[in-house]
C-alpha cells in the first residue's frame, strides 16, 4: 500500500475514533443529566405536594381560629343560654362537628348535648395539663370510633377555662391529602405523635414500606405536620430513562457526526503536510549520483525527509514539480524521489 493512502487510512481510523468517543460521552452525559433533572423534578413535586396540603390545613383551622376567639366570651355563660348561638356558629363553620365549653375544668355545656359536667383535665389530659392545643382523638359520643381533630382555645392561663372545638379532620384529611401517583402514595396528618392516613379511618402509628422514602414538613402556625410516603425519587427517575433514550442516541449521533466533520481537514494528510512545510518540519538533502565506470559524478539525487512528531507510522516524502515520479523507500526510511 501506497504511503499517502496508509496515512488517509489512519487519520480515518481516528476520526472514526475521536468521533464514537464523543458520541457516547454525549449519551453518557445526556442520559445522566435527564436522571439528576427527572429526580430532583420528582423530590420538588413531592415538596409542593406537602407544601400546598399544609397551606389548605392552615387557611381551613385560621376562620376556626377567629370564630374560636369571637367565641370565648360565651364561657360562663349558663348553658341554656349559649346553646343555641353554639350551634349557629357551627352552621356557618361546617367542618365543626362540636363545640364544648369549660370553666373551672368542667366541660359544662355541649352544642350537641347541652349541659354537661365532665372533667377537662381527666378526658382530654393532653391539652389540659401538657398545653397542646390540638390533639387527635376518636369520637367516643355522636360517631363512635370516627376519628376527630380537638383544636383548644384557652381562655386563662391555667388552661381551665376555654373553648374546645371537635372538628370532622377524617373529612379534610379525605379532601385535602389525596395522593398523587406514582411520586406520593400515601398523604398521613400528624398531631402529636399520633397520625391519621388518607382512606385509613384508625388512629394509628404509620412507617413506610422498604421500598418507600418519607418526606416530612410542618406547620409554622399549628402544630401538626405532614408526612408523605412514595417510592425512592432515584427508582422514579430510572424507570424513566428507557423513553429518554431515543433522544439521547440521536443527540449523541448528532454531536458524533459534527465531530466527523469538524476533525475532517485537521485530520488529513494535506492539512499535516501544510503544517510541516509551516513548523519547518521538512529537510533537504543532496546526494551525489557516482559512474561507477569512470567514477565521476552525474549528478544528485535530492532527498525530502519529513520529520513529523505528531504519531506518523512511516517518514513521507515531498516530490519536486513537474516530470513522473514513483516511490522507491530504502531501508534507512529515506524516500527517494526519482524523475523519469
Amino acid at each position: 500500500m501506497l504511503i499517502p493512502q496508509q496515512f488517509v487510512g489512519q487519520f480515518r481510523r481516528k476520526r472514526l475514533l475521536i468521533a464514537l468517543v464523543i458520541a457516547a460521552l454525549v449519551l453518557v452525559l445526556t442520559l445522566t443529566f435527564r436522571y439528576i433533572e427527572e429526580k430532583s423534578r420528582i423530590e420538588q413535586q413531592s415538596l409542593n405536594f406537602a407544601t400546598r396540603a399544609i397551606e389548605r390545613f392552615d387557611r381551613m383551622f385560621s376562620p376556626l381560629d377567629v370564630s374560636a376567639n369571637n367565641t370565648l366570651g360565651l364561657v360562663g355563660v349558663s348553658c341554656s343560654q349559649v346553646r343555641y348561638p353554639l350551634i349557629e356558629k357551627i352552621a356557618a363553620l361546617q367542618t365543626v362537628r362540636t363545640v364544648l365549653l369549660v370553666q373551672n375544668d368542667t366541660i359544662y355545656c355541649s352544642s350537641i348535648y347541652g349541659p354537661r359536667n365532665l372533667s377537662f383535665s381527666q378526658t382530654y389530659p393532653e391539652l389540659a395539663l401538657n398545653n397542646q392545643r390540638m390533639l387527635l382523638s376518636t369520637d367516643d359520643y355522636l360517631l363512635k370510633g370516627s376519628p376527630v381533630l380537638l383544636l383548644w382555645t384557652p381562655k386563662s392561663l391555667d388552661n381551665h377555662d376555654g373553648l374546645l372545638q371537635i372538628i370532622n379532620i377524617e373529612l379534610m384529611t379525605n379532601y385535602l391529602l389525596e395522593p398523587q401517583l406514582p411520586w406520593v402514595e400515601r398523604a398521613i396528618f400528624n398531631v402529636g405523635g399520633q397520625s391519621l392516613e388518607y382512606g385509613n379511618p384508625l388512629i394509628e402509628h404509620t412507617v413506610p414500606s422498604e421500598d418507600e422514602v418519607a418526606y416530612d414538613q410542618a406547620s409554622l402556625r399549628y402544630p401538626f405536620s405532614i408526612t408523605l410516603y412514595g417510592p425512592s425519587p432515584a427508582r422514579l427517575a430510572l424507570n424513566t430513562l428507557p423513553s429518554q433514550l431515543p433522544l439521547a442516541v440521536l443527540l449523541s449521533l448528532l454531536m458524533g457526526y459534527i465531530v466527523w466533520l469538524a476533525t475532517a481537514n485537521r485530520m488529513s494528510l494535506s492539512w499535516q503536510i501544510s503544517y510541516g512545510i509551516t513548523a519547518n518540519e521538512f529537510m533537504v538533502y543532496c546526494q551525489p549520483l557516482i559512474n561507477a565506470k569512470s567514477g565521476e559524478c552525474d549528478g544528485i539525487e535530492l532527498l525530502l525527509r519529513w520529520h513529523n512528531p505528531r504519531q506518523l507510522d512511516r517518514p513521507g516524502c515531498i516530490y519536486p514539480a513537474g516530470g513522473t515520479t514513483k516511490f522507491n523507500c530504502a531501508a534507512d526510511a529515506l524516500c527517494h524521489c526519482q524523475s523519469s
